[in-house]
């Protein structure tokens, strides 16, 4: 990065309007977000408190919650596992890389719980749900302590950029001055020479011991994103920020583990406000809570002992937007961390874009918002809420009605009266106003129709839920109707959602690409992967699955039989089994052979082939030779002789030359 030519103070005079906007427009969003959380919760609705104490019903109907709770199981379903692949020639490389990425989101953190809460806000939230995928280091401070350093340590200690010196005393004092031979030096008067020494005492180091680096997937809070109104995407903003409630005694911690510039802490320490610490979004927060029963706090701003504690909380902005920061007349993607008025860090935006990415499975056209089941469903959560009302208090007239007396005395019984209260008066004194005519059927056809709307509009009908009992007279054909016309809904969810987690999990390996861990190199080894390499399965319901599985395991007979003959590997054979039994909800990596050791077997098989073919051929040239052998001898005994007699007669021919037949020539051989 370049040498940054910008003042702090012209970065927050560029930044304050923009920031301004975002601010205002998130006010009003937030209001519209806490409705849809009410709405979500059951909240009751106005007036009910005067209604619950005269007695009459005030039951909410949670026909928003239940259409999320039922669309909830079957996204969480798909989007955890195995709901990503890799598309590489070397499927070996594909499906190492996929474990690893794998166990970066589920292992190394919660991933299952920021998907169940990512999809929640999906559902719930206009602006949609928001996923934050970037680079991260946790880390522990360690601190040493030394009792005495020499300037040379020192300054190798401050030169090291692990190391945060925190404290430290410097004492100087004279010692006398030597040459190179040790000889003390003295002037021309014959004076000893001295020089300045510089020690330093009780120095205290912070070192930063890094426990996890790597991609981070995290769940904002829809209160804590900030943006220009004009944005209708992430990358369209001109401004956006993350905003969060920390403590002075984090600013410090980042500031001597070098992610905040020195003297953060000191500064957001003399500029802490009222204003600046006390948002008007926290109201979104505490609504939640309340509904809860919880309460919040916040910081007590009229103590001047507590604005100097370090757990004072303060609000940290993290802002993506674009400056001239080099003074090269070009703009830069920067990221600026700022408090209180004060630039904590400023630095080039390693991810060339905001690290955000929005789900919305309700989308509207050329709008950031959506249409969530909150406000699809809020009409039809009051017209069955008022039918419900409607049907308790009627029967609760029909069961208690409402005397009419004009007797004082037992006017003052029946204003205490409970079931197996006497009551004291004249009986003839007492009438009854209460309807006669008990329920009317009226009011379950109407309930009848209102759910049968809300089933058109979510896609989640009572059969598909089994919880209706006429589902039992259905045929298996009616029943499969009208499952697969409901799980239309849901893969339609299903699929658009898949287009956020395509994107997330591109993000996280070019997070992975530029901060590379030994075991990455290891398995990419230098290779690039684009984001159409990256397969998203959005199979919905069980029904598919194990239809899907039961025509895989044709293609697994096919593979183990004809497939074979034709060059289908072991590998693809087990990989294919695999992917089977995981649409099912079945691991089966424990009972099977990973594909490295598949291949290790095979290559043991084809030199154990090669050896047996070895030996099978030397046993065929031992047969022969022996063969060869037993056909000379049988020719020899056919011919009249004697065995060796070839020979005998060859060595008789020798002893032609002057030796008597049968007597050895003289010499060794011969004695």
């Amino acid at each position: 990065m370049e040498k940054i030519q910008i003042k702090d103070s012209e970065i927050l005079d560029l930044l304050s309007a923009d920031i301004d906007k975002s601010k205002n427009y998130a006010e009003d969003r937030s209001k519209l977000r806490v409705e849809d959380f009410k709405r979500f919760r059951g909240a009751p609705y106005p007036g009910d408190e005067q209604k619950k104490a005269k007695g009459w019903s005030t039951t909410v109907n949670t026909v928003i919650a239940n259409a999320v709770n039922w669309t909830q199981p079957g996204l969480i379903e798909v989007f955890s596992d195995d709901f990503f692949a890799f598309k590489l020639p070397n499927t070996q490389q594909a499906e190492a890389l996929r474990r690893y990425v794998r166990k970066v989101l589920y292992k190394q953190q919660p991933g299952e719980e920021m998907i169940d809460a990512f999809i929640t806000d999906c559902l719930i939230y206009r602006d949609g749900g928001l996923v934050k995928v970037y680079y991260k280091e946790d880390y522990d401070l360690v601190t040493e302590k030394y009792e005495r350093l020499s300037a040379e340590e020192f300054q190798q200690l401050s030169a090291n950029p692990a190391y945060t010196i925190s404290r430290y005393k410097e004492e100087t004092f004279v010692i006398p001055a030597v040459d190179e031979w040790g000889q003390q030096i003295v002037d021309e008067f014959g004076n000893p020479a001295f020089d300045e020494n510089t020690e330093y005492l009780d120095v205290k180091a912070v070192r930063k011991d890094i426990t996890f680096a790597g991609p981070c997937f995290e769940v904002i809070p829809p209160e804590e994103f900030f943006r220009t109104p004009e944005a209708k995407t992430i990358d369209d903003a001109r401004l956006c920020f993350h905003q969060t409630d920390r403590d002075l005694n984090y600013i410090r911690k980042n500031e001597k583990a070098g992610i905040y510039r020195k003297g953060s802490y000191k500064k957001v320490s003399e500029n802490l406000s009222h204003e600046d610490s006390v948002d008007t979004l926290d109201a979104e927060r505490d609504s939640r809570e309340h509904l809860e029963g919880l309460e919040s706090e916040i910081n007590d701003f009229q103590s001047d002992e507590k604005l100097l504690k370090p757990n004072t909380v303060v609000k940290v902005r993290e802002i993506y937007t674009k400056l001239d920061i080099d003074g090269d007349g070009l703009l830069e993607p920067v990221i600026v961390w700022e408090s209180c008025g004060v630039v904590l860090n400023i630095m080039e935006n390693p991810y060339k874009r905001p690290p955000f990415r929005v789900g919305k499975p309700f989308p509207l056209p050329h709008q950031w918002s959506q249409d969530p089941y909150p406000s699809q469903l809020e009409d039809d959560q009051r017209i069955v809420t008022n039918l419900d009302r409607l049907a308790q208090d009627s029967a609760a007239l029909q069961t208690y009605s409402n005397p009419i007396t004009n007797d004082p005395q037992l006017y003052k019984s029946l204003l205490k009266r409970g079931p197996h209260t006497v009551l004291q008066g004249d009986p003839q004194r007492i009438g009854d106003a209460s309807p006669r005519g008990g329920r009317s059927n009226a009011i379950l056809k109407a309930k009848e129709d209102a759910m049968s709307g809300i089933e058109n509009k979510s896609g989640i009908t009572r059969y598909n839920q089994g919880l209706d009992s006429n589902s039992l007279n259905k045929t298996l054909g009616g029943m499969n109707l009208i499952m697969s016309a409901a799980q239309q809904r849901q893969r339609l969810l299903a699929r658009r959602m898949g287009w956020v987690f395509k994107h997330i999990i591109g993000d996280m390996l070019k997070i992975m690409e530029k901060w590379p861990t030994p075991e990455y190199q290891q398995i990419m080894q230098g290779q690039r992967i684009r984001l159409e390499d990256i397969e998203i399965n959005v199979g919905v319901s069980f029904n598919e699955k194990y239809q899907q599985a039961m025509m895989l395991e044709q293609l697994v007979q096919f593979n183990a039989g004809p497939g074979a003959q034709m060059g289908v590997s072991p590998e693809q054979t087990f990989g294919l089994i695999k992917y089977k039994y995981s649409l099912l909800g079945i691991k089966v990596d424990n009972f099977l052979p990973t594909q490295e050791e598949a291949a290790n077997c095979r290559a043991l098989q084809q030199k154990l082939a090669q050896a047996t073919k070895k030996i099978e051929e030397q046993e065929g040239q031992l047969r022969a030779e022996r063969q060869r052998n037993e056909a000379a001898e049988q020719s020899g005994q056919g011919s009249g002789g004697v065995p060796g007699q070839p020979m005998a007669q060859a060595m008789g021919r020798s002893n032609a030359g002057g030796f008597p037949q049968g007597i050895p020539p003289t010499g060794p051989m011969g004695r």
